[in-house]
């Protein structure tokens, strides 16, 4: 007479149901992580989202003289009195010395420690030639994105983002006393370009 089946892991030695113990313990602890991971993903993104809604809000609210005063700042602005815009403020703001990099013949160039952005100077008064090197610059910028729009055209040139001159308070009253003046080159205001830093690349073939 035929002997019953017997249970699946009573004939199993008893280090393989060990093992088998260690791998179900494995998957409930994954488990367990995978769905603590989910709950602080589903955080995270809740959070962003109330940041987001918050922003838009801001921006909306926002008036003309702030935006500009946003669009020429190197640090954050309130534009609200709400206690998340000055917690946000809070957290931002830090103090920041430019740090000088380079000298051209119309321009002393710093750049913005923890950004792409870099501001040249003008060592000349009264003189068009840093407004003509911002309007050419952006010229051969539109040109290249035309052209990259009909054929791929690998180049990058820095980007122009403003230009500011001597008597643009909103951006001097701010950032002034950040620049590297010397004897040689006076603390003033100045016609100003702020334009992005060149990025290096590096081949090896």
């Amino acid at each position: 007479m035929p002997s019953p089946p017997r249970p699946l892991l009573q004939g199993v030695p008893a280090q393989a149901r060990g093992r088998r113990r260690n791998i179900d313990t494995s998957e409930a602890t994954f488990s367990t992580d995978i769905s603590s991971r989910s709950a602080s993903l589903a955080i995270a993104i809740q959070n962003a989202l109330t940041l987001e809604q918050k922003l838009e809000q801001d921006a909306a609210e926002c008036t003309t003289e702030v935006a500009l005063q946003r669009m020429l700042s190197l640090r954050s602005v309130i534009s609200t009195t709400s206690s998340f815009a000055e917690r946000q403020q809070a957290a931002v703001d830090r103090p920041v010395e430019f740090r000088g990099i380079g000298k051209g013949s119309i321009g002393v160039i710093s750049e913005h420690p923890g950004t792409t952005h870099c501001y040249k100077l003008a060592t000349l008064d009264n003189s068009d030639k840093l407004w003509n090197n911002y309007r050419i610059h952006t010229k051969v910028q539109e040109a290249f994105e035309k052209a990259n729009s009909l054929i791929k055209v690998d180049v990058e040139i820095p980007k122009m983002f403003w230009f500011a001159n001597a008597k643009t308070s909103i951006f001097w009253n701010e950032n002034l006393d950040d620049f590297p003046f010397t004897d040689t080159f006076p603390k003033k205001t100045r016609d100003t370009l702020c334009m992005e830093r060149m990025r290096w690349r590096f081949y090896i073939v």
